[in-house]
């Protein structure tokens, strides 16, 4: 899975991310915590100062990448109880989500929709 994702972000010139991620740094910035997918997410650090659940390189000394990356595979997924989903949520801190339209669960099930760029949609999290 490595390669096929290295070969989709090799494609992206830096004008190309920055237009796709245009106005998400108006919504998160230092101290946010960001659910997203490793494809949709890598950028995000870099262009708002963000941290991610599992960013696509983790920290070496991150002990707990592993779980990291499986917690947000169950996060992201669209048969995920909502009760499961916010523990999740709480777990990590998570203040955002990046989603993908047609492929992660409804915006609605996280929060409210603040950016849509495209397929895109980052929603400011909201707990009961």
């Amino acid at each position: 899975p490595w390669k096929v994702l290295q070969a989709k972000i090799a494609g992206r010139t830096p004008d190309r991310v920055l237009d796709r991620y245009e106005g998400f740094g108006a919504h998160v910035g230092e101290g946010d915590v960001v659910a997203a997918g490793l494809e949709e997410g890598w950028p995000l650090p870099a262009l708002t100062g963000a941290r991610l659940i599992a960013p696509l390189h983790p920290q070496p000394l991150q002990l707990d990448g592993r779980k990291r990356f499986e917690d947000l595979k169950v996060l992201l997924d669209p048969a995920t109880g909502d009760a499961r989903r916010e523990a999740l949520l709480k777990s990590y801190g998570v203040t955002h989500a990046l989603l993908r339209r047609g492929r992660d669960p409804l915006p609605e099930r996280f929060g409210a929709v603040v950016v849509e760029r495209g397929d895109l949609v980052l929603v400011r999290v909201s707990r009961p």
